[in-house]
């Protein structure tokens, strides 16, 4: 049996779902890698047949794609051409739970909605009270009023 960690170090953890939105698949999903294989990355991809799109996460071996983008292509490794109807992005990473999110753009979760609603919201709050303290805002009223 193979195994990607030492006796005294806990296998590799990866988020292991098959979902259609990135939101559904929570901590729940959350495992550690099996032992049947030397799980050392893990992986995420985004397959969209003809509109239907499905986010798979999983454990998987190092490397998923070789150095040469060119070498890469002519294996067929990631058909990731978002114009097409149909196409297939992969992404593997390193470390415990790394595959939560994806570059590929998976539909953000409502953590990352609240932070920049909170952001907005702040920001706002600022300009709002800089115009209230005689900020830029109040000196041009007060020179308007003149």
């Amino acid at each position: 049996m193979w195994s990607c960690a030492s006796a005294d170090e806990e296998p590799l953890s990866c988020y292991q779902c098959r979902v259609e939105r990135n939101e559904d698949c929570t901590d729940a999903f959350l495992k550690p890698c099996p032992t049947n294989q030397a799980y050392d990355v893990c992986m995420v991809s985004v397959t969209n047949h003809a509109g239907h799109v499905w986010i798979e996460k999983k454990c998987a071996l190092g490397p998923c794609d070789l150095r040469d983008p060119k070498q890469s292509d002519g294996l067929g490794l990631d058909k990731c051409d978002r114009s097409q109807n149909t196409y297939s992005c992969f992404e593997c990473c390193k470390g415990n739970g790394c595959n939560k999110s994806s570059a590929y753009g998976l539909r953000a979760s409502s953590s990352s909605l609240m932070l920049i609603f909170s952001l907005s919201v702040t920001l706002l709050v600022s300009l709002f009270t800089f115009g209230q303290s005689g900020g830029m805002a109040g000196a041009a009223a007060t020179a308007v009023k003149s």
